[in-house]
């Protein structure tokens, strides 16, 4: 009697020790599939002027400047600012048009090759850095499993050269630069085709797509893209600028982008 008794315990302990370990595996289970629900892999199109470096908006603009003063040295500087901010991510030579006066094809071939020179000047690069704190944060978001991109108005060999210098090169699935590879106004930022682009050559899926951008002109793009916009503070926007837009996301920087992922 008491091995059928002794028996008998032991049995209902290994049938309740089995349940609840099979309900441990089922529930680690339902737990992990879930986490990995929740992380879905994100595409991230970045601008770079004043979005991955800053000091090189300023650069620009100091050179649009000297060339519109070879011209017109008693131009107004707060009219030429508006102007070219408006274009701002279009090529420069369609913002030359913009804010000089009158010029035939040739004048305008002139003044671009004084525009060029100036961004091709040794001295250009003296100023411009990385975004405090990026290269960690585009390398954290990389290891990831993100695809990264960048979709930007700057000349494609400045942009390489910059991200050779830290490294940072290989993170990049796709840069598309619309001077280089966008030579229709019209097709340039806020026109979305270079997201669209973008989009197409990554395979990825726009709502899980962000662009990340310093300008009125980024957000736009990234609105008419029907992508999700984040406008960052370390370009031309500011807090109050950038509210006016309606973003999806505001951030200080693109180390902020990992909370809104």
């Amino acid at each position: 009697m008491g091995t059928v008794i002794y028996i008998g315990y032991f049995r209902r302990f290994w049938i309740d020790f089995c349940r609840y370990h099979r309900y441990m595996r089922n529930d680690d289970f339902d737990q992990k599939h879930a986490l990995e629900q929740k992380i879905i892999m994100k595409t991230l199109i970045f601008d770079f002027d004043g979005t991955i470096v800053i000091g090189s908006n300023e650069k620009y603009i100091q050179c649009f400047w000297q060339t519109v003063q070879k011209n017109n040295k008693s131009a107004n500087k707060a009219h030429v600012y508006k102007n070219i901010i408006d274009n701002w991510g279009k090529d420069p030579k369609f913002i030359l048009s913009k804010i000089l006066d009158n010029q035939n094809e040739t004048e305008l071939e002139r003044n671009f090759s004084i525009y060029r020179r100036c961004t091709d000047a040794p001295t250009f690069s003296n100023g411009i850095k990385l975004v405090p704190g990026g290269k960690k944060t585009l390398i954290s978001l990389h290891e990831q499993g993100h695809k990264l991109a960048i979709a930007s108005a700057s000349r494609k060999q400045i942009i390489t050269d910059f991200l050779n210098q830290f490294e940072l090169v290989n993170l990049f699935s796709s840069i598309i630069s619309s001077q280089d590879d966008i030579t229709d106004p019209e097709k340039q930022k806020p026109n979305p085709y270079i997201l669209h682009e973008t989009i197409k050559k990554l395979n990825s899926n726009p709502k899980n797509t962000y662009y990340i951008g310093d300008a009125v002109t980024d957000i736009m793009a990234a609105k008419n893209a029907g992508v999700i916009s984040v406008a960052v503070l370390t370009g031309h926007l500011n807090i109050t600028t950038a509210r006016q837009q309606n973003p999806d996301f505001i951030i200080n920087s693109i180390n902020d982008l990992p909370s809104v992922l």
